[in-house]
């Protein structure tokens, strides 16, 4: 028996398996947890009874914003009232669903019942207070100074019958940007938007004069269930900002991850630095803490390795405080947690800066008095050694 030409049975191959790869494509569906939102509210829709080799592409309509997505799920909020659609488009097949995105309930406004008076000789109409303006974009509208991850610059916003629109400034990029998506939850006092020149999606709680959250980092349109994520706080012209200590995407189970907080921002050269420590107990006995250049990208415990100035390992210590000398050379520093010194990962950071401080009550610069130097005579202390080591370590590398 003559065997068929092999371009003929590849084609036949090739045929069969279009054929599998399109009815199996068909055959899926879309189940989605909710199908009604009020704007600003999460649903999910799941990808059920997908082929093995599926190739997802998912779009969703205006009413929508697309917050995470993988091959079997994806994750939107209700930005604009109407019906909206979420769309995946899998090898040779369409599918689709609608979700219903209702405005947001209003505020009622209760006006207060007037106190009663003694009878007057004359009738007097009750006097009742002004009314509030609805929503509360005018009161976020201004020039805010923000703080990204140590990149610093200005947040401008304004509001237009209870709509937010706003731009930001990064003194590093020196150009505005507009920002998209902004949305301010009035029940949990939460401002959201995002940066799209950026990929970066900020939620940050309203306290005050200040605002302070985290804002996540996406990598193009490789969305994942954990991208990293930093701090990030904006403040009025005149509010003080607190610093932050932050908790990047390595966490442990059971929402464990490193932390680091300083109790001031600005420190004089070689002052002495007082930082807070946590630590799963997961983390190597060499997991450390350093004192790294703040235009150094996040992310690389090798990249940090390079860099750090100075550093102190946690030897298993789970919380407390380390001191750190204060580096001679004015800029901004951050200091950086990391779960291991071998091919590790950056997991906590907070940030600083190094110059002249306003003293108290006064408004006047002072640099703070570093400690008199022992006797030559005195015998070496374990301190000492370590700072000379470190020394050596930023002049040759670790």
């Amino acid at each position: 028996m003559k065997r068929p030409p092999l371009p003929q049975a590849f084609s036949g191959l090739l045929l069969v398996f279009m054929m599998l790869f399109s009815f199996s494509a068909g055959a899926a569906r879309l189940e989605m947890d909710r199908n009604e939102l009020a704007i600003g509210e999460l649903t999910t829709v799941h990808l059920k009874g997908a082929p093995f080799i599926a190739l997802v592409d998912w779009k969703v309509s205006e009413e929508l914003a697309i917050i995470v997505s993988d091959s079997k799920h994806i994750q939107v909020r209700g930005v604009r009232a109407g019906t909206g659609t979420v769309t995946c488009e899998m090898n040779l097949s369409v599918h689709s669903v609608n979700i219903t995105v209702r405005a947001a309930a209003p505020t009622p406004t209760t006006i207060p019942t007037p106190m009663p008076q003694a009878p007057p000789p004359t009738y007097t109409a009750p006097s009742y207070p002004a009314p509030v303006p609805a929503g509360v974009a005018s009161s976020l509208a201004g020039t805010w100074q923000i703080n990204a991850n140590g990149y610093t610059g200005k947040l401008e916003l304004s509001g237009n019958q209870g709509m937010l629109s706003g731009r930001v400034w990064v003194d590093t990029h020196a150009t505005w940007e507009t920002l998209k998506e902004l949305y301010f939850d009035d029940a949990i006092g939460e401002l959201s938007f995002t940066r799209p020149d950026a990929n970066q999606s900020y939620r940050g709680r309203l306290q005050g004069n200040t605002l302070e959250g985290r804002f996540t980092q996406w990598s193009g349109r490789d969305y994942t269930a954990n991208p990293p994520s930093y701090g990030w706080s904006a403040t009025r012209p005149g509010a003080v900002a607190k610093p932050m200590a932050y908790s990047t995407s390595g966490s442990e189970p059971g929402g464990k991850a490193g932390s680091l907080y300083l109790a001031r921002d600005r420190y004089s050269p070689g002052e002495a630095i007082v930082v807070d420590f946590t630590a799963p107990g997961s983390y190597a006995a060499n997991a450390w803490v350093g004192i790294i250049p703040s235009q150094v990208p996040h992310g690389s415990e090798a990249e940090n390795d390079r860099h750090d100035l100075t550093y102190q390992y946690l030897q298993k210590r789970t919380s407390g405080s380390l001191t750190f000398t204060a580096p001679t050379a004015v800029g901004n520093y951050d200091l950086r947690l990391h779960d291991t010194d071998n091919n590790g990962k950056e997991v906590a950071s907070v940030s600083f800066q190094v110059g002249a401080l306003a003293a108290p009550d006064s408004g006047r610069a002072y640099t703070a008095q570093t400690p008199a130097a022992a006797p030559s005579s005195a015998p070496a202390t374990d301190d000492s050694l370590k700072d000379v080591v470190n020394q050596l370590k930023g002049m040759f590398g670790r």
